[in-house]
């Protein structure tokens, strides 16, 4: 499959001056009038990625406690007129975005994160900020079962790290949190921090991430079939 090719080509609107191979990330401004720069391709990214937070919101019933579509204006069940949630994003002025991460703001896409991922997928970043509540929940019901401390939330970039996977033909399934690896886990030679391994019929194979020093997640990928 061919990529289209990275746009190297970065302007000022205002200055009309262009600055080609501008592959620093921390050249942001234009040094004639101090306005952020702009590339055609991160442009792109970056709209697709604003539509898709946009696409984010849901509707709440405050009277019932559930949650429907963003398009439900009224609760099918009381009647009663819903409650519009959106993300909490924002456009900051170097023109990347944050979101709303446990009450802090968590950088999710920038220069620097273009140009390490040329070929950006929106919906990786998008499955992780969707998949939160479920992620959190999953963390305390794997610690809660084993009766162990309960660790603090994932951040968002170790939660990123899980979802950054679900891409290229791959579906990420969380099977469980851990503290630490065990030997019969290491003995067995079923999975190996950040390796992909055990492939079965080439269709799904495991992987473990250690996300801290006393904090692994145990990963069962499964891939679609889509070739690249």
């Amino acid at each position: 499959m061919d990529f289209p090719a990275v746009d190297e080509n970065w302007y000022c609107e205002d200055c009309d001056l262009n600055f080609e191979y501008c592959d620093k990330p921390d050249f942001l401004f234009c040094p004639n009038c101090g306005k952020v720069l702009k590339n055609d391709m991160y442009q792109y990214n970056l709209d697709g990625l604003i539509d898709s937070l946009n696409n984010l919101g849901k509707s709440i019933c405050e009277n019932c406690g559930e949650e429907f579509d963003k398009e439900y204006n009224f609760c099918p069940l009381c009647s009663e007129k819903l409650k519009k949630e959106t993300i909490p994003f924002d456009i900051e002025k170097d023109n990347s975005v944050t979101v709303d991460w446990n009450g802090e703001k968590a950088l999710v896409y920038d220069k620097c994160v273009y140009l390490s991922n040329p070929h950006f997928a929106v919906g990786r970043i998008i499955k992780c900020i969707s998949s939160k509540n479920y992620t959190d929940e999953k963390l305390e019901c794997d610690f809660k079962r084993i009766d162990e401390t309960l660790p603090e939330k994932l951040t968002y970039d170790e939660a990123y790290s899980i979802y950054e996977l679900n891409g290229w033909g791959n579906l990420v399934h969380i099977e469980e949190f851990i503290s630490k690896l065990s030997q019969d886990i290491l003995e067995s030679d079923q999975f190996k921090p950040n390796e992909k391994i055990n492939y079965i019929e080439n269709e799904r194979f495991n992987r473990i991430l250690k996300l801290r020093e006393d904090l692994y997640v145990k990963l069962m990928i499964i891939e679609s079939g889509i070739n690249y």
